[in-house]
């Protein structure tokens, strides 16, 4: 799911550290420098409400129409990591960067109760799609 931090920091809004680093083929060193910078990019492709909306419709297709474990275990993997960053942001109470992040592309302003009501929400039908198991 964090690949998109990568292209983010290399294809969409290059960084001259970042394309450095990758020039000089330091993988290491660049997966270290964009963990340390990652919040400073939030316009991410699959960080955001869109997104995870998206996805949650695509992960009951999965879980509804595949037999194999894999496929299920890899789709509620994904959406239990973008809602952990979501519940950890919610729980430190930092607003503003849970706004920045996860609400972007929607051009309406979303309270600090609307935020707590959409991960409320995708919390529930997360444990839903538990059920399908």
């Amino acid at each position: 799911m964090d690949l998109d931090q990568v292209f983010y920091a290399l294809v969409i809004y290059p960084e001259e550290k970042a394309k450095e680093l990758w020039r000089q083929r330091r993988i290491k060193a660049l997966l270290e420098y964009l963990a340390e910078t990652y919040s400073q990019r939030v316009r991410l492709t699959f960080h955001n409400a869109l997104f995870q909306i998206g996805f949650l419709v695509f992960s009951f297709w999965v879980l509804t129409s595949t037999r194999g474990l894999f496929g299920k275990g890899l789709v509620m993997a994904v959406n239990l990591h973008l809602l952990k960053e979501e519940f950890h942001l919610l729980i430190k109470g930092q607003e503003e960067e849970l706004r920045r992040w996860l609400f972007w592309p929607v051009k309406q302003e979303v309270s600090f109760e609307g935020q707590k009501i959409f991960a409320g929400i995708i919390g529930l039908v997360f444990l839903g799609l538990n059920l399908l198991l």
